[in-house]
Protein backbone atom coordinates (compact mmCIF):
# COMPACT_ATOMS: atom_id res chain seq x y z
CA UNK A 1 0.00 0.00 0.00
CA UNK A 2 1.23 2.92 -1.08
CA UNK A 3 0.53 6.59 0.82
CA UNK A 4 0.17 9.88 -1.55
CA UNK A 5 0.97 12.69 0.02
CA UNK A 6 -2.63 14.15 0.56
CA UNK A 7 -3.38 11.10 2.58
CA UNK A 8 -0.13 12.28 4.88
CA UNK A 9 -1.61 16.00 4.42
CA UNK A 10 -5.59 14.93 5.60
CA UNK A 11 -4.01 12.91 8.49
CA UNK A 12 -2.20 15.91 9.84
CA UNK A 13 -4.70 18.23 9.12
CA UNK A 14 -7.09 15.71 11.44
CA UNK A 15 -4.53 15.86 14.30
CA UNK A 16 -4.98 19.74 14.36
CA UNK A 17 -8.45 19.50 14.03
CA UNK A 18 -8.21 17.30 17.32
CA UNK A 19 -5.77 19.45 18.83
CA UNK A 20 -8.36 22.66 18.64
CA UNK A 21 -11.12 20.78 19.85
CA UNK A 22 -9.18 19.88 22.72
CA UNK A 23 -8.15 23.71 23.57
CA UNK A 24 -11.57 24.84 22.73
CA UNK A 25 -13.54 21.81 24.34
CA UNK A 26 -11.79 22.18 28.38
CA UNK A 27 -13.41 25.34 28.77
CA UNK A 28 -17.31 24.08 28.35
CA UNK A 29 -16.27 20.89 29.58
CA UNK A 30 -15.21 22.85 33.52
CA UNK A 31 -18.38 25.74 33.08
CA UNK A 32 -20.65 22.41 32.18
CA UNK A 33 -18.80 20.42 35.04
CA UNK A 34 -18.39 17.34 33.00
CA UNK A 35 -15.14 15.62 34.08
CA UNK A 36 -15.42 12.97 31.68
CA UNK A 37 -14.57 15.25 28.83
CA UNK A 38 -11.10 16.14 30.67
CA UNK A 39 -8.76 13.27 29.88
CA UNK A 40 -10.69 13.59 25.71
CA UNK A 41 -9.70 17.40 25.86
CA UNK A 42 -6.18 16.29 27.00
CA UNK A 43 -5.59 13.71 24.30
CA UNK A 44 -6.86 15.79 21.72
CA UNK A 45 -4.73 18.20 22.63
CA UNK A 46 -1.28 16.30 22.59
CA UNK A 47 -2.59 14.22 19.27
CA UNK A 48 -0.14 16.29 17.12
CA UNK A 49 2.37 15.48 19.98
CA UNK A 50 1.78 12.09 19.33
CA UNK A 51 1.82 11.71 15.78
CA UNK A 52 5.34 13.26 15.28
CA UNK A 53 6.47 11.07 18.20
CA UNK A 54 4.42 7.73 16.63
CA UNK A 55 6.20 9.07 12.89
CA UNK A 56 9.87 9.78 14.76
CA UNK A 57 9.56 5.96 15.42
CA UNK A 58 8.57 4.31 12.21
CA UNK A 59 11.26 6.85 11.17
CA UNK A 60 13.84 5.66 13.20
CA UNK A 61 12.84 1.78 12.88
CA UNK A 62 12.77 1.85 9.04
CA UNK A 63 9.13 1.78 8.31
CA UNK A 64 8.58 5.13 7.40
CA UNK A 65 10.91 7.68 5.24
CA UNK A 66 9.86 10.85 6.69
CA UNK A 67 12.60 13.48 5.30
CA UNK A 68 10.75 16.44 7.65
CA UNK A 69 12.25 14.88 10.63
CA UNK A 70 15.92 15.88 9.52
CA UNK A 71 14.04 19.92 9.13
CA UNK A 72 12.84 19.94 12.68
CA UNK A 73 14.99 21.54 15.33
Amino acid sequence: MTTTYWQLNQTWDAMLILWVMGRVGWLPAFALDAPWCYPLCLVSMMAPSLYVMWRSHAHVTRKLRCDWLATRS
